[in-house]
């Protein structure tokens, strides 16, 4: 089915324009079910695709919600206009899939105009193909990328620094056990602090369960990463549908925390800092 005019997609993505805490937003969506998605940003506008990644959320016997794989999706996906037809096909709701859109970094594709943006969707649907939101010719661009490269050098060392500050802020303020603890923001919250004390005081799953993944130094140590790297019968994986069901002992964490507590950011790019379990 080929895509409508250009006029009629404008006025569509001009109709669902919208504002909440963020950028603008915007979308169109076609007969056959691909979806567009427009986000005004300084450098332009952005368009990407909401694509279906082959799960199905459904709602379970206990009312919780459970995730499918349709066995399918690698065969479709490669007709964008089919897929949802397929879907329908296999006795599928198209509503129930999963669909994921697109972030953006320095190589993201920008246009000026709406007029531009329709045409590329049209282009999309009228030759059956995902729309690509990179900017080819800046990713061809030798200066471009040598001049990102300067950036990110930059950009490594102001955290570098950050990071160093943060740490001796945290050594030389902070008490107890909280002594050299903080996250990429700065000082530990009280908030924090006091659900962390709350389990020290009285462990249960319930209490580790709110503080399992707090960030307590850096840029990624969690509480859980901190008992993980002190005790090798920590947990090093829990399931997405499952919960806590044990604990550390609040001795061991106090040992973690002071041992993490007193890691400089060189010894945290070391590489222990990403060695912690994940969920």
């Amino acid at each position: 089915m080929p895509a409508p005019s250009q006029e009629f997609i404008i006025a569509a993505l001009k109709r669902s324009e919208r504002r909440d805490d963020g950028p603008t937003q915007m979308g169109w969506r076609s007969a056959d079910g691909r979806a567009f998605g427009v986000t005004k940003r300084d450098q332009g506008l952005h368009l990407f695709e909401f694509e279906p990644n082959g799960r199905m959320v459904l709602e379970g016997a206990d009312g919780e919600n459970v995730y499918v794989e349709w066995d399918g999706h690698a065969k479709a996906f490669g007709d964008p206009n089919g897929y949802m037809a397929a879907a329908r096909a296999a006795g599928l709701d198209p509503e129930n899939f999963v669909m994921t859109g697109a972030g953006y970094n320095d190589y993201t594709l920008y246009y000026r105009t709406l007029d531009e943006v329709a045409s590329a969707i049209r282009s999309a649907v009228d030759e059956n193909r995902r729309h690509d939101d990179v900017d080819r010719v800046k990713l061809a661009d030798r200066e471009f990328r040598r001049s990102l490269r300067r950036r990110y050098e930059r950009q490594r060392i102001e955290f570098g620094l950050r990071r160093t500050e943060d740490h001796r802020q945290a050594v030389s303020e902070a008490h107890g056990l909280f002594k050299g603890l903080h996250s990429m923001l700065g000082p530990l919250p009280k908030e924090t602090r006091d659900d962390i004390m709350s389990f020290m005081n009285a462990p249960s799953v319930e209490t580790w369960s709110q503080v399992a993944n707090y960030v307590i130094k850096g840029i990624g140590m969690t509480m859980w990463g901190a008992w993980s790297r002190v005790d090798s019968s920590a947990p090093r994986s829990i399931g997405l549908d499952e919960g806590w069901t044990t604990f550390p002992d609040p001795e061991v964490m106090r040992r973690a925390m002071i041992e993490v507590g007193s890691t400089t950011p060189v010894e945290e790019d070391a590489g222990w800092m990403y060695r912690g379990p994940r969920r």
